[in-house]
């Protein structure tokens, strides 16, 4: 799982600076899942298998937990109890929705425990750019921690950090994780209209 890839971090730097792999596919993975942390969602599409759905009332329309729904693959509404179910698969339902997870079926189903249970997609068919804008960003700070924190520049040539390399021409400041952190908040800001609220 990741939004970004190895060279997208690397092009931030310019090329001068190079991962290993294992380093950049983890750094890409923890901050992809942060994202999503913060966002409640996935960018990716994500199925989910035999969600159960409890109902309070009678109704004829619920909310899946995951959000924004992408597809429904399957509806079961249960007939007895929680006990002993007995599913029946639905076929006539819409997505109200998608945002929210609404789905409305064409009958009202009666309250309970395990009433319905629901095989759906949900994320994103296409990853927003802001998203992966903020996993660079979120990536390439980590990058410049890692310098900064394991040894100095050296200007008389390349410097190797095992997991990383550094070609003698990159020039770095301080003033970089300063300026990287503020446009990490800005674009945590603008990621609101992404997220979901339970």
């Amino acid at each position: 799982m990741g939004y970004i890839t190895k060279q997208d971090i690397e092009l931030w730097f310019n090329n001068e600076v190079t991962l290993d792999d294992t380093l950049a596919d983890d750094l890409i993975a923890k901050n992809s899942a942060y994202v999503d942390y913060i966002a409640g969602t996935k960018f990716e599409p994500t199925q989910v298998v035999d969600e159960i759905i409890d109902l309070d009332y009678d109704t004829d329309t619920f909310y899946v937990e995951n959000k924004p729904l992408l597809s429904i693959q399957s509806i079961y509404v249960n007939n007895k109890n929680e006990f002993e179910p007995e599913w029946t698969e639905v076929d006539k339902y819409v997505i109200a929705d998608a945002k929210v997870g609404k789905v409305k079926l064409a009958n009202v189903v009666s309250h309970g425990l395990n009433r319905i249970k629901i095989s759906y997609t949900y994320g994103y068919n296409q990853v927003p750019e802001i998203v992966k804008k903020l996993v660079v960003d979120l990536c390439v700070l980590d990058v410049l921690r890692i310098i900064t924190n394991k040894k100095s520049y050296n200007d008389e040539g390349d410097v190797d950090l095992g997991t990383l390399r550094i070609s003698g021409s990159f020039k770095y400041s301080l003033t970089k994780i300063e300026q990287l952190k503020k446009e990490i908040e800005q674009l945590k800001q603008d990621l609101y209209g992404f997220m979901v609220f339970a």
